[in-house]
Formats: C-alpha cells, structure tokens, sequence
C-alpha cells in the first residue's frame, strides 16, 4: 500500500532519535517505498541517508512511523511585516 509521502513533505517523526520532531522527507527509495529518509529540523549527528539529506539531520524511518505534519490555516500563519 503507499504511503503518499514524497520529497519535500514535512513530516513528525513517531519513532527514531528525535520522537515527535518535525522533519522534511528528503528521500523516498523507489525499490523500497516504505523506507523513507527524513532530514530533522534539528541535527541529530547520525547520518546523510546515502548522501540524500544534510549531514547530522538525517534518518532511515519507515512509513508507518510518519504523519503529515499539520499546516496552519491562512489566518493562523505568522507575517513578516516591514
């Protein structure tokens, strides 16, 4: 069954180093869909997931161990006024 996750799609992680921090898929393998590389926010000094992601930020996780990180509503965002 797929995941739906592709590159660029932010993530919180269920499982891992850093249980519950948001991340950003930075690699989804095509042979095996449910592996999927995430780059923490924060760096957790492990690896580049094969050189896909930023040294120190990265980690292996399976789908199931993902959810979509939830996106504010327009009116909810922060601006940056000048």
């Amino acid at each position: 069954m797929s995941h739906g996750y592709k590159v660029g799609d932010r993530v919180i992680s269920l499982s891992g180093p850093k249980m519950f921090a948001k991340a950003t898929v930075c690699y989804v393998d095509e042979q095996f869909p449910n592996d999927i590389g995430v780059a923490y926010d924060e760096p957790i000094g492990v690896h580049n997931c094969g050189g896909h992601c930023e040294e120190g930020h990265e980690y292996w996780v399976q789908a199931s161990d993902l959810i979509p990180e939830p996106s504010k509503k327009a009116s909810e965002r922060e601006y940056i006024q000048f």
